[in-house]
């Protein structure tokens, strides 16, 4: 025996899924929204939606990093439609911009745009009321910018159906051996080198 300490090697290696996690967190946002105990709906609304664009670009790039050898030199000059168009071309999926699941991109594209640039706006409408009493309600409405009125107007559990329809035809298409929403991987060894 020796009186060296022992030595072993370690090696650890982990593939990290971002779009699952991205989409996990926007289901469970979502679903926090739906008991509104403190408050917060429209925040968790603002956070679940944000979270549903990323894991759709993330996912994008996912799928296309997997079917597109160039992929990692032209990502990130292109919007999600258009790497929609170029990962369906070469998948062979046929892609309809007017009609669901594939409208949803428009939507969650245009929120993210809108959220991520976000500049401070000022608000205003004027309209005649009829009735005497009636410029009180018209007083009280709180005015929305296009982001809030998409937060606390659209159908959320139907974005979440699209987006999760997208990831199913292209993940099938793609022929990707990771399970649709793996949340990855990680894996390791030891090895004794002295004792």
């Amino acid at each position: 025996m020796s009186d060296a300490e022992p030595k072993v090697d370690v090696n650890v290696e982990r593939l990290v899924i971002p779009y699952s996690d991205f989409y996990k967190a926007a289901n469970v946002l979502l679903k926090i929204s739906e008991n509104d105990e403190i408050g917060a709906k429209k925040y968790c609304l603002l956070s679940s939606l944000t979270f549903r664009a990323f894991s759709l670009e993330s996912f994008l790039n996912h799928i296309g990093a997997l079917t597109i050898g160039y992929w990692s030199e032209v990502e990130k000059g292109l919007n999600p439609k258009t790497k929609i168009i170029m990962i369906s071309e070469k998948l062979g999926v046929d892609v309809d911009w007017g009609k669901a699941p594939w409208q949803v991109v428009a939507k969650l594209t245009s929120f993210r745009n809108k959220v991520a640039h976000g500049k401070t706006e000022l608000l205003e409408e004027a309209r005649g009321v009829t009735e005497l009493g009636g410029f009180e309600e018209v007083l009280h409405q709180w005015l929305l910018s296009e982001w809030e009125e998409a937060v606390l107007t659209e159908d959320h559990g139907q974005i979440a159906e699209h987006t999760y329809t997208i990831f199913e035809i292209l993940h099938k298409a793609s022929g990707d051996e990771e399970p649709l929403l793996s949340a990855g991987r990680q894996t390791g060894g030891a090895s004794l080198i002295r004792a």
